[in-house]
């Protein structure tokens, strides 16, 4: 019995390995994509304000997360262009975020509670998942400066060079910017 639940487990994790994407992320001259096993976005280079490594005070120093941060030039961008499925996972990825910032008093533990309430951006009104990602995704921008967390767990590189290659490929993309 033992032997046939390890084989079920076993199975059940190469078949979830299986359904993840090839790659987390596609940088062409016009966009950046982000592909998860639930859904993927995309934004085009323009649309994004600026990259950078966010980073939390605590009671004796400065550290650095293991996250890089993409500020929007407007939420909409991506509001529309996100799946309910996707951006339910990602409210409960971007927990630890939080939870730093709870016990840091940047944030009420209270307001930490995920929103189901119906989000209003530019007069289109979000339900659902959307709503409460967009809540969330307001929150940390409040307190880290950046709207998107990508982290450092699904880069091909390590977090300073795949920062700076964002960096290139955006500079690339607006080359009078």
């Amino acid at each position: 019995m033992l032997l046939f639940l390890t084989c079920g487990i076993v199975l059940l994790t190469g078949i979830l390995k299986y359904s993840e994407p090839e790659t987390s992320y596609q940088l062409t001259r016009q966009e950046l994509c982000f592909y998860h096993r639930n859904g993927h976005w995309q934004l085009e280079w323009e649309k994004i304000v600026r990259f950078g490594q966010p980073s939390a005070n605590t009671i004796f120093e400065r550290i650095n997360l293991p996250y890089i941060g993409i500020k929007l030039k407007d939420l909409a961008f991506i509001a529309d262009n996100i799946s309910p499925r996707l951006a339910n996972k990602l409210i409960h990825e971007q927990r630890e975020l939080l939870i730093l910032a709870a016990r840091n008093n940047e944030i009420k533990l209270e307001s930490g509670l995920i929103s189901f309430e119906p989000f209003t951006l530019h007069n289109k009104v979000y339900k659902g998942p959307i709503a409460a990602w967009l809540f969330r995704t307001e929150q940390l921008n409040q307190v880290y400066g950046y709207h998107l967390f990508l982290a450092d767990s699904s880069f091909d590189r390590e977090l300073d060079e795949f920062l700076k290659l964002l960096k290139q490929c955006k500079e690339y993309a607006n080359p009078a910017t």
